[in-house]
């Protein structure tokens, strides 16, 4: 979408995220996680957020200051293109004559998220450098609410998977893919398998390595070849973290799981971390899908 525009006061602003492009987009599209962040300080109260988001749709979010004023803002949005782009025009209640353009792009740099919002036809310079001050205030707030790890659901498993199994250290994770090279060729002969979907599964095994596991879903565990293993995934809650992207990213995404969410965790079990790779995924797409699962406290 291109949008000719005469020359007004403009302003763009950048930051790098921690997180993938899904997760910020929904943080300016889902009215709940928008009340999460919006205002220009920690003082600013969310009184009311809503996000009609399609072209033609309608937002409006109000927030009351530290001083007590509250602020209600609207527009329309202009172009919708999910966790890619935003593009939508912008006018406060106060002064609905004062129509301005902001545009919001989500580059995905593996697990990162380059964000841009471009804010232009300003009414003055006075009101241009007023918005660049709310909105750097509102995307610092928005940075750290995106870049904390936080599951995206909860789901209780109670499933049997059977699979080829390797123990390796943390410096041998590299060699994981030549153990799926190994297992996708006996993928169709698994005696009891259930659909297509693919897991892997990381065990504890001993303090040197762990057991990593390429399974697939299975009714029983009746005629299973021994040199298959055998998993049963039945801890009584799963925290998944929805990832969309290749494996170098997701293993990004792994190893902070492991490093600032592991307080969370419940007792260790044997099954720790699992991968579940949705329909789409190809190993390289920057759009396929895969959820990490790990065992939580209900």
């Amino acid at each position: 979408m291109s949008v000719q525009l005469e020359a007004k006061p403009s302003l763009v602003l950048t930051r790098r995220i921690k997180a993938p492009a899904a997760k910020v987009y929904r943080a300016w599209t889902d009215p709940e996680k928008i009340k999460l962040w919006w205002g220009p300080s920690d003082a600013a109260d969310t009184i009311l957020a809503e996000a009609d988001v399609r072209v033609g749709g309608g937002f409006r979010i109000a927030f009351v200051d530290e001083m007590g004023d509250t602020h209600d803002v609207s527009g329309a949005y202009l172009d919708v293109v999910p966790n890619k782009r935003l593009v939508f025009d912008w006018a406060w209640i106060s002064t609905p004559e004062r129509v301005s353009l902001v545009t919001l792009t989500f580059d995905e740099e593996g697990a990162e998220t380059l964000f841009t919002l471009r804010h232009e036809q300003f009414f003055d310079q006075l009101a241009r450098d007023r918005h660049e001050w709310g909105w750097n205030g509102a995307l610092d707030k928005l940075k750290a609410v995106t870049e904390r790890i936080e599951p995206d659901r909860y789901e209780r498993l109670n499933i049997k998977l059977a699979g080829l199994g390797d123990r390796f250290t943390m410096a041998e994770r590299e060699r994981i893919p030549d153990l799926w090279r190994r297992f996708m060729p006996m993928f169709g002969s698994v005696p009891n398998r259930v659909g297509e979907r693919v897991y892997g599964v990381s065990m504890r095994a001993d303090a040197a390595c762990f057991a990593y596991v390429a399974a697939v879903e299975v009714a029983s565990f009746e005629n299973t070849p021994p040199e298959l293993t055998q998993v049963t995934l039945d801890a009584p809650l799963y925290a998944v973290f929805s990832y969309r992207g290749g494996i170098a990213g997701m293993q990004q995404l792994v190893d902070r799981i492991g490093a600032e969410w592991r307080p969370e965790l419940t007792a260790p079990r044997d099954a720790f971390l699992i991968e579940r790779y949705l329909e789409d995924f190809d190993g390289a797409a920057v759009s396929s899908g895969i959820d990490i699962l790990v065992p939580a406290a209900e």
